[in-house]
């Protein structure tokens, strides 16, 4: 199990300057980092040739995807963005894979180094509306997207109804060991 996150930990390093900016002013693609030289991260962590190939030869399978050609195409991106906003007594805290303004709009993006799989799916859909929350009074994001990068599917979350979610996340706290009783 440790080994399949440490991959995942690649890909994500390779995919953190998608669609950032280059000297030059052009969005750095999925193609040209792929194409380009070993990342940094494969030797600070110590991943191998064979982890560094594996993982460019998923992430080509989605250079044309219409998620990594949305983030390309985006008039903003920031990556690992670092978040935190008060909840009661709470500090809620995360770090988004990828935010993109695209068409005046903010949205979400979370990668995930696996295939779509029922199994862990509502976790991750708590997630994505965790940081539709969290960030709507600063951004106010439009969507989140899951993408999972081995079999390419996305999955789509909006937070429909925010009394509803905060309800939930104080049974998460609750359950989490949390005193959701204000003093």
């Amino acid at each position: 199990m440790k080994r399949k996150a440490n991959i995942g930990l690649l890909a994500h390093s390779i995919l953190e300057p998608l669609g950032m900016k280059s000297v030059q002013g052009l969005p750095l693609t999925l193609k040209s980092i792929i194409d380009g030289g070993r990342p940094v991260s494969v030797d600070r962590v110590s991943f191998s040739d064979d982890d560094l190939i594996e993982v460019k030869r998923v992430l080509s399978g989605l250079v044309q995807h219409q998620i990594i050609k949305e983030i390309e195409d985006s008039e903003r991106v920031l990556s690992e963005f670092h978040f935190q906003h008060g909840f009661g007594k709470y500090v809620l805290i995360g770090i988004v894979d990828k935010l993109y303004l695209k068409d005046g709009k903010w949205r979400i993006v979370d990668f995930k180094y696996a295939n779509w799989s029922p199994g862990f799916i509502e976790k991750y859909r708590f997630q994505m509306r965790f940081y539709l929350y969290i960030l709507r009074d600063l951004l106010s994001p439009v969507e989140a997207k899951l993408l999972f990068l081995k079999d390419g599917k996305a999955e789509k979350i909006v937070l429909e109804d925010q009394v509803s979610f905060e309800t939930e996340l104080l049974q998460m706290i609750s359950k989490a060991g949390g005193d959701t009783n204000e003093p």
